[in-house]
C-alpha cells in the first residue's frame, strides 16, 4: 500500500473515531476520563462539568447541555460563609418569612413542598408566601438514614415518613435543621447530626 493511500485511509479513520467516539473531558492533571451522570449531563472522572459550548443567555457563565455554575453568586457565597439551615415543613409554614428575613443560608427539603401543596389542597393553611422564596434541596436517596431516622421517631404517627426524609436530608447535607418537632431533634442529633428549635 503506498504512503498516499496510507494517509488517506487514516484520516478517515480519524473522521469516523471522531462522528463515532464521545468526545473526551480533560481534567486539570490530562485525565480523559467520562463519566455520565443522572441527569444526563457529561461530567469528567473529577466531577468537572463538561460543557461544550457557552450559553447566550444574559449570564453568559453556562455551558450549553450542562448544569449553570454560579446562577446566583451571592447565594454561592452565602452557602460557603454561612452554615445551612435546612427548615421543616412546620418552620417554613410558621416562621419562613423571619428566617427569609433574617438573611440566613436557609432551605427546605424538596419533600417539604409535597407537604405544603397537601395541606393547602385539604385546606388546613392557606399557600404561605416564603414557601415559594425558601429553596429546596434534593432529598436524600439513602434509605438506610431515612429509616434510621424513623426507628427513631414515636412509630405509626402520621408524618414520619417525610420527617425521616427531613432529617436524612439534614444529616447528609451537614445542615442543621430546624424544626418545632423535638423528636425529630433528638433523632437527628442522635444519628450524628444538628439539628434544634427555631
Amino acid at each position: 500500500m503506498s504512503r498516499g493511500h496510507s494517509l488517506v485511509v487514516a484520516f478517515w479513520v480519524w473522521i469516523a473515531a471522531a462522528i463515532l467516539a464521545p468526545c473526551a473531558t480533560f481534567a486539570y492533571d490530562g485525565q480523559d476520563q467520562t463519566g455520565l451522570d443522572y441527569d444526563s449531563v457529561r461530567e469528567s472522572a473529577f466531577g468537572y462539568d463538561a460543557g461544550s459550548a457557552l450559553a447566550t443567555d444574559e449570564r453568559k457563565n453556562g455551558m450549553v447541555g450542562s448544569r449553570v455554575l454560579f446562577d446566583k453568586p451571592a447565594e454561592f457565597l452565602a452557602a460557603k460563609t454561612t452554615p445551612e439551615l435546612l427548615l421543616d415543613s412546620n418552620v417554613v409554614i410558621g416562621q419562613g418569612r423571619q428566617f427569609l428575613a433574617s438573611g440566613q443560608n436557609v432551605v427546605k427539603a424538596s419533600i417539604s413542598d409535597v407537604e405544603i401543596a397537601n395541606l393547602v389542597r385539604h385546606g388546613r393553611i392557606s399557600m404561605p408566601g416564603a414557601a415559594n422564596q425558601i429553596p429546596s434541596v434534593a432529598n436524600s436517596l439513602n434509605v438506610d438514614l431515612r429509616i434510621n431516622v424513623r426507628g427513631q421517631l414515636t412509630p405509626k404517627l402520621r408524618g414520619n415518613f417525610a420527617d425521616g426524609v427531613i432529617g436524612a436530608t439534614s444529616i447528609e447535607r451537614g445542615s442543621t435543621l430546624i424544626t418545632h418537632d423535638q423528636a425529630l431533634i433528638n433523632a437527628v442529633n442522635a444519628l450524628g447530626g444538628a439539628a434544634r428549635k427555631p
